[in-house]
């Protein structure tokens, strides 16, 4: 006869027959009878696990009274067992429990979270909540409310044996916070920039370390995965105890994180069961989380062999292949995660690592890119888009190098590069040299030659460029850029930031992209003045998103971030009704002409690109617009049909170093105290030769990762730079203790070692960077100059003749002459010393340019005042 119900309000009383979790869970494994024993024994460890790495002790404390769980009332119980529903109470009370089994169960998950309405313990509570997953029985057991939204939501399942569950254990919220530190990702990859031209190498110090937060997902897999057990029927009772027991202390040696332990007993495990795939999977899980990578992966393979769809295992064998250098085999593990989780963050970063690890950086960057969309926060994805697209860039333009050698595309690459490395005369040369041999594309090209002038502080020529380009040109934007900077120089601030606004109005994204430009083509004393003049009165008429703008890249230039148009979606699509016709492209030009880029992107987005001429005109006006990805899609299929096309080659390159700065910005925004952001600051303040800034930041973020080479190779190429080689040194033998294959810091101290004419030590410096980077001329010279110091005429001459195209002082061909005399080949000889006089000739006369423009009457600040538009 069923009892008559009290009123829930008389029938709840103090939870005093238990008092505490695992005697509480050891009382239903007494009373069961039906066969889940092996289940809830389970349970009960991994329970007392959790309780004790959720901080709430106190439930498993014998002298502290049970917490009294005054709103049982309100919890709904419907169990449905193995198919069949159980007739229970709506409502359950104390009295009742022990006929109850699972909920008995019930009640002390509901006591562990309703535990943190105690004071004492609210701080260090959590919120536990179990499913099922629909394959298995399910039990529908709301848990409210749900105490913090600091909650672990835990996917537990049964025992394959008992209820031939999935292969899948427990599943973690990924967006669960946690305080418990992820293990450090094991390997790290530098990564330095080489040579973009070969005249001058094109050095960097970025290069970091891509740590994915593998290891609360992984702890809680590995602890809890349900093991695929063999049929109980030819197990006797005492190995079927063993198994149990051992599978328990496993998990208690996982939660307390003695990963060498629970791999011991997973091996004894796996001796007595050596076909089940998850005491396998659990056993490299462990190895994993120990560090010994090789066992893991022999483990996860046996695993995989018996299961293929146990995702943990491919997870973990896929992050542990690329560690040991196996980025191929690491790929196919990996895609099958996210066939089934597609948004699984290990998952993708490792999947990115390792096409970067093998190159391939367009896929790299695709992955990366993937990421980024549905983590948009995650600082280390954006890191590694940079670096993907960084690496893109400098592939490209050694393309365009090789297949458009004698293109004006060319010369205006180098003679890009050559203004940022403030090498100014040869930056002039390659700009002319690109003018004689632009037949249809010149737009931009005197403005370039202007802002030479600029940054070399001749404003009358600067100011004849600028005219130049707006005469062939009237609506190019550049040369307005040119003026606005020449007038900020003169301290017409008024007239400059009136420029300003009118290029903010006509393309916003073209003001954004190139304000960076702007600002570093000015002086450092009209930098400071144009700060103070922002913080004092203003013309009324200036637009205030100018001073804004400018204001933040004076003083924050990392703030700055335009993700939303750089990595616009692009629209080349070829479901688009049709090609964009001749009306439409004499539409984009116009509009291109006239500054409106922006409007010349939307009109030719309105059909198909799929044919050359329409796409280069978007890729043009897409990358001044600061639609950085669209132009990078727009060339890349021009690359993809016209290998040779230079244009194609230019705009990709370009893009791709727009979208790596980007990607850079946004990394440095969502981290900036982070030693990667350090670093990126570093280098930003570098390149502006704002040293004490640059060295600040490489000390902070060599104080936040003293393991890392970057910051000690960033503090050495400032040193270096300026000549300061001891102290270069220093840094440098830091970064060689870190990673003795370092290429950048071998060539900088083999580079070191020649200058202090330590020629023996030198070579061997220099030979571990050649071995990397085969194609460093500089590092070829420096190796046939010490050759040629220790009498090995030829293994000098060799590296000398390999190292001849970036000779630009004549200095190379003079050491070859003398090489040529000591083997006896005058002609050769002769030869090699005519060239090196004129080389000597035209540097001397580039030397009286700079002399006399500096000192020539009218020149400088009278010059400047005199040359206002």
């Amino acid at each position: 006869m069923r009892r008559p119900q009290k009123p829930p309000c008389e029938s709840l009383k103090p939870f005093e027959r238990i008092s505490s979790t695992v005697n509480a869970l050891s009382l239903v494994y007494s009373l069961s009878s039906w066969g889940v024993s092996w289940y809830l024994v389970m349970m009960a460890s991994v329970l007392h696990g959790v309780v004790q790495r959720l901080g709430i002790d106190h439930l498993a404390d014998e002298n502290n009274p049970p917490y009294q769980v005054r709103t049982l009332n309100r919890v709904r119980v419907r169990a449905r067992l193995f198919g069949k529903v159980a007739d229970k109470p709506s409502r359950f009370w104390v009295e009742g429990l022990p006929g109850h089994r699972l909920a008995l169960l019930l009640v002390v998950l509901v006591h562990i979270n309703f535990s943190c309405e105690n004071p004492p313990y609210q701080g260090g509570c959590r919120g536990v909540s179990f499913g099922f997953p629909t394959r298995c029985p399910p039990q529908d057991i709301p848990l409210h409310p749900l105490r913090r939204a600091n909650t672990f939501h835990l996917l537990v399942v049964p025992p394959c044996g008992v209820s031939g569950c999935s292969e899948n254990s427990l599943a973690v919220d990924r967006n669960a916070l946690t305080s418990r530190p992820s293990p450090p990702f094991p390997w790290e990859r530098e990564k330095f920039l080489e040579e973009l031209s070969p005249r001058v190498p094109l050095r960097s110090t970025r290069g970091y370390h891509l740590p994915p937060p593998f290891g609360t997902w992984l702890e809680f897999s590995s602890a809890m995965a349900s093991m695929n057990s063999s049929s109980p029927a030819l197990q006797s009772p005492k190995t079927q105890s063993e198994i149990e027991l051992l599978f328990q202390e496993a998990q208690r040696d996982f939660m307390k994180g003695d990963y060498s332990a629970a791999a011991k007993r997973y091996e004894r495990l796996v001796t007595l069961q050596p076909n089940s795939a998850e005491a396998l999977s659990n056993l490299g899980v462990a190895y994993h989380m120990a560090g010994r990578i090789q066992p893991a992966v022999d483990a996860l393979q046996r695993a995989l062999r018996l299961n293929a769809n146990l995702l943990p295992a491919n997870l973990i064998l896929g992050i542990d292949l690329v560690q040991l250098g196996k980025a191929e085999q690491a790929i196919p593990p990996l895609q099958k995660v996210l066939q089934h989780d597609s948004a699984n963050r290990d998952a993708l970063l490792a999947l990115a690592s390792s096409y970067f690890a093998l190159q391939r950086f367009d896929q790299a960057a695709e992955v990366y890119r993937r990421h980024t969309t549905i983590h948009p926060k995650d600082a280390d994805a954006w890191y590694g888009l940079g670096l993907c697209f960084e690496h893109i860039g400098e592939a490209t333009a050694r393309r365009l190098s090789e297949v458009g050698k004698d293109s004006a595309y060319h010369y205006r690459l180098v003679g890009e590069f050559l203004m940022e490395q403030e090498a100014g005369i040869d930056a002039e040369e390659a700009f002319r040299q690109a003018l004689v041999l632009a037949t249809a594309d010149q737009e931009g090209l005197h403005a370039a030659l202007g802002f030479v002038h600029l940054r070399q502080r001749e404003a009358r020529q600067a100011n004849q460029e600028f005219m130049a380009e707006l005469q062939l040109h009237p609506g190019n934007l550049e040369a307005q850029l040119g003026l606005a900077a020449l007038a900020m120089e003169q301290e017409d601030f008024a007239t400059g930031l009136k420029a300003l606004c009118a290029i903010h109005e006509a393309d916003r994204g073209y003001f954004r992209t190139r304000l960076s430009f702007f600002i570093s083509s000015l002086s450092d004393q009209s930098q400071s003045k144009v700060v103070d003049r922002l913080q004092t009165s203003l013309p009324a008429q200036t637009c205030s998103p100018v001073i804004d703008f400018l204001r933040k890249e004076l003083t924050s230039p990392e703030s700055i971030v335009e993700l939303a148009e750089a990595f616009g979606s692009s629209a080349l699509d070829s479901a688009k009704p049709a090609p964009a016709d001749e009306s439409a492209m004499t539409m984009a030009r116009a509009l291109s002409q006239s500054g409106r880029y922006a409007g010349c992107v939307e009109t030719l987005q309105q059909g198909t690109t799929a044919t050359t001429a329409p796409a280069l005109q978007l890729a043009h006006c897409a990358c001044f617009s600061g639609q950085f990805l669209v132009a990078f899609e727009a060339a890349k299929s021009v690359v993809r049909r016209e290998p040779q096309n230079a244009a194609a080659c230019y705009w990709q390159a370009e893009a791709a170093k727009r979208l790596a700065q980007a990607a850079f910005q946004q990394a440095v925004s969502l981290s900036p105290n982070s030693w990667q952001g350090h670093v990126l600051l570093g280098d930003i303040y570098r390149q502006r030769k704002n040293w004490p800034l640059a060295t600040s930041h490489y000390q902070t973020a060599a104080q936040l990762k003293p393991t890392s080479p970057a910051p000690f190779l960033g503090l050495a190429t400032i040193h270096w730079q300026n000549g300061q080689n001891d102290q270069a040194e220093v840094e440098l033998r830091k970064v060689l203790e870190l990673d003795a294959d370092n290429p950048q810091a071998n060539f900088e101290l083999g580079d070191i070692c020649v200058r202090q004419h330590r020629f023996e030590g030198a070579i061997p410096y220099l030979k571990k960077n050649l071995a990397r980077h085969p194609d460093l001329l500089a590092g070829h010279a420096d190796l046939g100059k010490a050759y040629a110091a220790l009498g090995k005429v030829i293994e000098a001459t060799t590296e000398i003749l390999r190292a001849l195209p970036m000779d630009r002082y004549g200095d190379l061909h003079y050491q070859l002459h003398i090489l040529y005399k000591r083997q006896g080949q005058s002609r050769l000889a002769q030869r090699a010393l005519a060239e090196s006089e004129r080389l000597r000739a035209r540097e001397l006369q580039n030397h009286r340019r700079r002399i006399e423009r500096a000192t020539k009457p009218g020149g400088g600040r009278q010059e400047a005042e005199g040359s206002k538009p």
